[in-house]
Parts: structure tokens; C-alpha cells; sequence
């Protein structure tokens, strides 16, 4: 089972991403959620998630500064970033995080599954390669 954080400051997108989780929650547990990304970092820091879904766009710290924090924490979550702007900076700044996917707002189902299909996929893969397969 793999752990999500979920990070967005709009009530109604938390709500909508826990009801789309729960529909796989023999595969998901969602073991937090933050309305912002210092709460969030706390958070992925006493929860460990093994996906994190983020707004890019939150009051005091942003989608971009948290996943900034987390990477230098080490921590290797596999991050899906959401925003409501089509812009490209925004985008460029997320790969450059490693982020493994930025989805766009109002959220596609999905897209959500897609991209969460291909997380479980490469977290296999790296599975293996540390098991020597």
C-alpha cells in the first residue's frame, strides 16, 4: 500500500482527491493532508508519504518551495504537482525539482490515474534494481 500526502489550500480539491483515493484504497492510504506547504513539509516529515500531490500555488509556502525543502531533506517521494496556471516557467521549475508529473486544474481522473500508474510503475523498477533483479 502506498502512502499519499495530499497539499492544497482550496477545501473543495482536498475533498475531490480524498473521494478519488477513496475509491482505491485497497492500493492508496492517504495518510495526511495540508492546506500549505509548511504544514505539508511537517507533514511528509512525520509521515514519510510515498506520494505527494501538491498545489503549486499556496499561501506561505508554495508547491515549489515545498518540494524544494523536501529534496533537501532527502526525502524521495514522488511528487504530482497540480496547478490551475498553464503557464511554462511554473512547469520547468516543477522538472527541475524532479517532479513526475504537473497536472493542470480543474483535475482530470483520469490523468490522475495515469500518472499515478506510471509513479507505481518506475517505484517497481526501482524496487527491483535495488534488489539486484
Amino acid at each position: 500500500m502506498l502512502k499519499v500526502l495530499l497539499v492544497d489550500d482550496e477545501p473543495w480539491v482536498l475533498r475531490g482527491l480524498r473521494g478519488f483515493f477513496a475509491s482505491m484504497e485497497d492500493r492508496y492510504s492517504v495518510v495526511g493532508e495540508a492546506a500549505n506547504g509548511r504544514d505539508a513539509l511537517a507533514a511528509a516529515q512525520e509521515k514519510e508519504p510515498d506520494i505527494v500531490i501538491s498545489d503549486i500555488r499556496m499561501p506561505d509556502m508554495d508547491g515549489l518551495e515545498f518540494v524544494a525543502a523536501l529534496r533537501e531533506q532527502g526525502m524521495k517521494a514522488k511528487v504530482i504537482m497540480l496547478s490551475g496556471y498553464a503557464e511554462f516557467e511554473y512547469a520547468r521549475q516543477a522538472l527541475r525539482l524532479d517532479v513526475e508529473n504537473y497536472l493542470l486544474k480543474p483535475l482530470d481522473r483520469r490523468e490522475l490515474r495515469e500518472a499515478l500508474e506510471k509513479i507505481e510503475a518506475e517505484m517497481e523498477k526501482e524496487t527491483a534494481k535495488d534488489l539486484g533483479e
